[in-house]
């Protein structure tokens, strides 16, 4: 295969890249947050409660475009949050990472991106042999663009606790490899002695001869044909006996089948992004004297197996019918297999209330078991 992004490990700096689109230039770090010979960074140590977006391109052409084979696109995402928790009310700073193509007319196309990740430094393969192929070719020839997105939200955390969030991308990759069919004609004059017996895998059976022209055509694959004399003898193709054990498929929009088993905790190497949401609820079906009351939310308690560690999970809270999400974002587990708890902390009055669980990963397992919603009566209800 040839690899299109060539300058995506950043060894040495940002050649080739364009820094363009975003409130803040993407900067070159020797140290790459512990990738070997570096990466590129963003960085947000400004005005609290701000959000900044670094952008940047690389430019590289697709020709014969029609004829692509496989085309997969690889990078890594680091991050690290020097933030120290106050207590529950304090929020946390989030950030956010984008691979994206835009094709040669100006279509752009997410190709991967991740959760909103905060805590401590930890690294994410965000693509891993992404499958682009029908994006490239959907797209057509012309000169592409990759690019790398990264938003950073700092919340309202003074500098005592929070100085500053950062984020890192490194080996970042598109490989495409072309298929052709070549053919090759030949004229003149072959003399061909003897019989040739030749036996076929589906079966075929005749006798006779077999007059052909003065010609030799070769392809792609071995294939021969000549001109003289063919035998051909009674042959038995082998047989396949059909399986007896049984497997689930699934079923994709472009034609294609996949086998299923729990074994496999990605889509091919993309994320498999899981949600669980609740019904929304007034608490009134289990405490009827809670209709028509405002209630404070304090915490939603997540219960669990752990199967994996270091397992990222969003809790989210909505109070106005799932127009606004609060979220609340922990990495849970050590992979021991026991069940386990988790508290998400939440201070919000309100008269109905919508839950959501939300994991995202292209390698964990986990199982949630249950969902524990904390609250306290407020008073009753008017309008505000």
């Amino acid at each position: 295969m040839s690899e299109f992004i060539s300058n995506g490990d950043f060894d040495s700096n940002l050649t080739g890249w364009t820094n363009t689109g975003g409130d803040l230039n993407w900067t070159w770090d020797a140290s790459g947050a512990g990738h070997d010979g570096g990466s590129a960074k963003a960085i947000h140590a400004g005005a609290i409660n701000t959000t900044i977006r670094h952008r940047m391109s690389y430019s590289f052409t697709v020709s014969n475009s029609a004829n692509i084979f496989t085309a997969v696109m690889n990078g890594w995402t680091q991050f690290n949050d020097a933030y120290i928790p106050v207590d529950a009310l304090v929020a946390t700073c989030w950030i956010k990472f984008w691979f994206q193509l835009e094709d040669p007319d100006g279509n752009f196309y997410t190709v991967a991106s991740s959760t909103n990740y905060f805590g401590s430094q930890t690294s994410n393969q965000l693509a891993n042999d992404a499958n682009i192929k029908n994006t490239l070719v959907s797209g057509g020839d012309g000169t592409w663009k990759m690019w790398v997105v990264c938003d950073i939200r700092r919340t309202n955390i003074s500098t005592a606790y929070c100085a500053w969030f950062i984020g890192w991308v490194d080996d970042l990759s598109i490989d495409i490899e072309h298929a052709y069919n070549y053919t090759n004609t030949s004229t003149g004059t072959l003399s061909l002695s003897g019989t040739s017996t030749t036996a076929y895998a589906m079966g075929h059976t005749g006798t006779g001869t077999l007059d052909l022209t003065p010609s030799s055509t070769s392809s792609a694959g071995a294939i021969s044909t000549h001109t003289g004399t063919l035998a051909l003898s009674g042959v038995s193709g082998a047989s396949q006996s059909i399986r007896t054990d049984w497997a689930m498929f699934l079923g994709a929009g472009s034609g294609k089948v996949y086998d299923y088993s729990p074994d496999y905790l990605s889509d091919d190497g993309v994320a498999i992004s899981s949600v669980w949401q609740s019904k929304q609820t007034d608490l009134a079906d289990q405490y009827p004297e809670m209709a028509d009351m405002w209630k404070n939310l304090w915490k939603i308690r997540l219960i669990y197996v752990d199967k994996t560690a270091s397992t990222n999970v969003t809790v989210y809270v909505s109070v106005d019918g799932g127009e606004n999400w609060s979220s609340r974002m922990q990495s849970l587990g050590t992979g021991d297999g026991t069940t386990k708890s988790a508290d998400f902390f939440f201070m919000k009055p309100f008269e109905f209330l919508d839950v959501k669980v939300e994991h995202a990963s292209d390698g964990n397992e986990f199982q949630w078991a249950g969902v524990y919603v904390y609250w306290t009566p407020a008073g009753e209800h008017f309008e505000i």
